[in-house]
């Protein structure tokens, strides 16, 4: 389990600003499930599949999956844009961490709907039948008021 606090988003140029600040503990999951499995398997333990928000967030993403040298599951997926899954979806949701050794995403075959991350930080789109390990998350958000005179 890992924990850290998350804050992606305020408004510092205004006498009164708001941080939206997401806690999160993360759980790595060594058992092979597909993309639905394992998202199934998140929400009805913790809170839902891993959301990533910055550079930062992957070092320590990647310090809890070492155990593994399987891809792992991460909750970013594609309808018809990026989304994050879950309630949570909006904290993190620009940041992207594509592999850039295979031009991902590349959703070869239309069919690479899912993300997994791999040992050097970097994400791939993949099939989200494929079987890997996976990280839920324990979330939550808070509001952080400031003044500022």
């Amino acid at each position: 389990m890992l924990q850290w606090l998350s804050c992606p988003w305020s408004a510092p140029n205004s006498l009164l600003s708001f941080s939206l600040c997401q806690e999160r503990q993360y759980y790595f999951v060594k058992e092979s499930l597909n993309w639905d499995e394992a998202q199934r398997y998140c929400r009805k333990h913790h809170t839902d599949l891993a959301t990533i928000g910055n550079s930062k967030d992957v070092k320590q993403f990647l310090d809890i999956v070492l155990s593994t040298d399987d891809d792992v599951w991460i909750g970013l997926y594609s309808n018809i844009n990026w989304t994050w899954s879950g309630l949570l979806n909006s904290v993190g949701s620009q940041y992207r961490n594509w592999e850039s050794s295979d031009y991902d995403p590349d959703f070869i075959s239309a069919n690479q709907f899912c993300v997994c991350i791999g040992d050097n930080g970097g994400w791939w789109d993949y099939d989200c039948a494929k079987k890997f390990p996976f990280v839920c998350y324990n979330g939550n958000i808070s509001v952080v008021n400031k003044v500022c005179f």
